[in-house]
């Protein structure tokens, strides 16, 4: 039976090799000889000092010369290798040979290293049990660390071949969840949050939580994405950051156009029949004869007339934006807790369309966002028609995978669905 590998990692990488040593040169051949290695498999890339990429093993066969044994390698692509040259061979799929001869021996590495911003802590562990006998193994650990924080883990393994093979596959387990990197100093923002409040709970409980276990932040965000009922609704914007990081934070509706119908000096305007009822209160204005700052007062859709904050002169025919903001692009700064909230209050959408909601999030300093390009945006829809309470209601749903796995905020579900995940995956 075939051995192999399960792993559960989060903001750390796998890779898997084993290593043999070339036994003869070959110039510009597709065969290559190297030290017997059962490890070796179809499949697998091929490096070696000076070698060229993408190079693959495309058959493997055990040979003997004299009472040696050796292994013949078939590459995808002519190469030149020369005598005793080490040679690394990667697998990409997760499996590893456990079969050959009696007492045959072979070894292979698995290397679990940090990405970047990261810190293996808890450190990675692996797990024998489901395997036929882990006698059958010998294992050692080398750790590499930094400031003596552990980054790198590599567990090399010898595995014989018993006497009788199992029944079942061998199954080696590896977890790894790596946590944030707290480097003093350091100004890095490492992912966020959009959290609906569920019953009985409030935002202070909320942001408390997030706050409080901020140091194990979740490599992929979970959030409540889901639409936004014609009602009006809350949510929690959490950004989570060394103290004193800064952003840009901005979040605003899909823009809407009215067209005036007669000129007008005043603070009202009259848009055409089909446009005022797609207008909201509090938005902002723009367009010819319109000031910076100049915001929606009142609209009347059965006279389709918008009153503005200011008195303008406006033409007619102009066509005037208008764009609902839910925070004004501004500079946000990570506390001293570690993260930055702010509690985001949807408007009650009166109009009959959507409303697409844009939240972008812009990095300051140069590469202070961790593994994602900047601006990160993500968007929420406010229904333009109304949905029945049930399919919106928002129960707390809690499961030990997702404890295990995401220990910073509750994962939450519609009645009919599990809310959408986020897209903000900043630490991964």
């Amino acid at each position: 039976m075939a051995g192999k590998i399960n792993t559960l990692i989060r903001g750390c990488t796998f890779t898997q090799t084993t290593t043999s040593t070339s036994v003869a040169a070959s110039s510009s051949s597709t065969i290559l000889f190297v030290t017997l290695n059962s490890q070796i498999r179809v499949g697998m890339k091929v490096s070696f000092s000076g070698s060229a990429s993408n190079i693959l093993v495309s058959s493997v066969v055990e040979e003997f010369v004299g009472n040696d044994r050796r292994t013949k390698v078939t590459l995808n692509t002519a190469q030149s290798v020369s005598n005793n040259t080490v040679v690394t061979f990667t697998a990409t799929d997760g499996v590893y040979s456990n079969t050959g001869r009696y007492k045959d021996t072979s070894t292979f590495n698995i290397t679990i290293a940090r990405k970047e911003g990261m810190i293996l802590s808890p450190a990675p562990s692996i797990d024998f049990s489901d395997t036929n006998s882990a006698n059958d193994y010998f294992i050692t650990v080398t750790n590499t660390e930094n400031n003596n924080k552990l980054i790198q883990r590599v567990y090399t393994i010898t595995h014989t071949v018993p006497l009788k093979t199992g029944a079942s596959d061998d199954v080696i387990s590896i977890i790894c969840r790596a946590s944030q990197d707290k480097v003093d100093g350091s100004t890095k923002i490492y992912g966020y949050d959009l959290l609906a409040k569920p019953p009985q709970s409030n935002w202070n409980t909320i942001t408390n939580q997030a706050a409080a276990n901020q140091n194990n932040i979740k490599v992929g965000s979970t959030s409540s994405l889901r639409n936004v009922n014609k009602i009006k609704d809350n949510r929690l914007l959490v950004v989570y950051g060394d103290p004193g990081a800064t952003l840009t934070v901005s979040a605003v509706s899909n823009t809407v156009t009215g067209t005036t119908q007669a000129s007008t000096t005043g603070n009202t305007v009259t848009v055409a029949s089909n446009q005022s009822a797609n207008i909201l209160v509090g938005s902002l204005v723009t367009g010819t004869g319109i000031t910076a700052g100049d915001t929606v007062v009142a609209v009347n859709t059965s006279t389709h007339v918008v009153t503005l904050s200011a008195s303008r002169t406006v033409g007619s025919g102009v066509t005037l934006s208008f764009i609902s903001s839910l925070i004004a692009s501004a500079t946000k700064t990570i506390g001293s807790t570690g993260i930055y909230s702010n509690e985001i209050k949807f408007p009650k959408n009166s109009t009959t369309s959507d409303l697409v909601y844009t939240f972008t999030l812009t990095e300051i300093a140069e590469d202070s966002f961790v593994n994602v390009p900047s601006p990160l945006t993500f968007t929420v829809t406010s229904n333009g028609v109304s949905v029945p309470t049930a399919q919106v209601s928002l129960p707390p749903v809690r499961t030990k995978e997702n404890t295990n796995s995401n220990p910073l905020a509750p994962t939450y579900a519609t009645a009919n669905d599990r809310a959408d995940m986020a897209g903000g995956t900043l630490a991964s």
